[in-house]
């Protein structure tokens, strides 16, 4: 009974940045995540960041192991938000 939703998977979802990164850092896809989790990570090299991120207080940074190999919707995502950014 009831309305069956036949849209795209939304995947797994994560409401802790430790969570989420960890997701990153597993093959998962990329991290929108604050800087300060994520600044470990960049410095060893274990994640890049997307693009020239927007600094200053309350920056967040998206992040992936690496963005040639990202699944087609995380290169999706990363583009989009890319282009937001540039048109603010």
């Amino acid at each position: 009974m009831g309305a069956v939703y036949e849209g795209p998977d939304r995947g797994q979802r994560y409401d802790h940045q430790g969570l989420i990164l960890q997701a990153a850092l597993s093959g998962q896809g990329v991290a929108l995540v604050d800087e300060i989790f994520a600044r470990p990570y960049l410095d060893r090299g274990e994640l890049r960041t997307a693009f020239a991120s927007l600094e200053g207080p309350g920056a967040y940074w998206l992040v992936a192991p690496s963005f040639s190999g990202l699944p087609p919707a995380g290169r999706i995502f990363a583009d989009w938000l890319a282009g937001e950014l540039r048109s603010v």
